[in-house]
């Protein structure tokens, strides 16, 4: 098993996806904010903005970039979907993002189950 720092003692990078290999072996922490490159598939129906703009029309919430308040709005059983909601924010505007899918290392795909079911009816 591998321990913090082998990664960079045997120059191996972590898989990530079918491009895993093709970073190079120059040790993980010098390139990795230079090299690696993900993109975020959230065309079509895969674009949870229309759902997060539900949410906040069905919750009574103000438009805008604050969720300030958004755990007075939902019950319980629905606060665990804010993982979803709050990483897609984040990955949308992560510096490593590229929109250029040749680039890309990894892909990730931004649609979130749980959003778009707290969000109905839309």
């Amino acid at each position: 098993m591998l321990k913090p720092g082998d990664a960079k003692k045997h120059n191996q990078w972590p898989g990530a996806g079918y491009r895993a290999n093709t970073f190079p072996n120059d040790g993980l922490d010098e390139t990795f904010d230079r090299v690696f490159r993900f993109y975020l598939l959230e065309e079509d129906m895969l674009d949870m903005r229309n759902a997060e703009k539900c949410l906040r029309e069905n919750r009574g919430m103000p438009e805008g970039d604050s969720w300030e308040g958004i755990d007075t709005k939902l019950k319980i059983g629905e606060r665990e979907h804010l993982t979803e909601l709050f990483l897609l924010r984040a990955l949308r505007t992560h510096p490593l993002r590229t929109k250029n899918r040749d680039e890309a290392h990894l892909f990730i795909i931004g649609y979130a189950p749980g959003l778009a079911r707290i969000s109905l009816p839309c």
